[in-house]
């Protein structure tokens, strides 16, 4: 029984598959760095909103300490 893992032919596809796979992951890494740029400013806006119109609730107080 030959070992078809070790021909030349199974290599060149093996290399053909890796360079496919970097290209779809730079696809997919562009795309969602795009989406990042695209949903900062959103969020920047609605968290100015919110600041604004003080509707932000939290426990975090900065002048509590911690009990030790």
């Amino acid at each position: 029984m030959k070992n078809d893992y070790q021909s030349a032919d199974f290599k060149k596809l093996l290399d053909k598959l890796q360079q496919e796979s970097w290209q779809l992951e730079l696809i997919i890494s562009g795309f969602a760095i795009y989406g990042l740029f695209l949903g900062f400013e959103p969020l920047e806006v609605e968290a100015l909103k919110t600041v604004k119109n003080d509707e932000i609730y939290c426990n975090y107080s900065p002048k509590k300490q911690l009990r030790k």
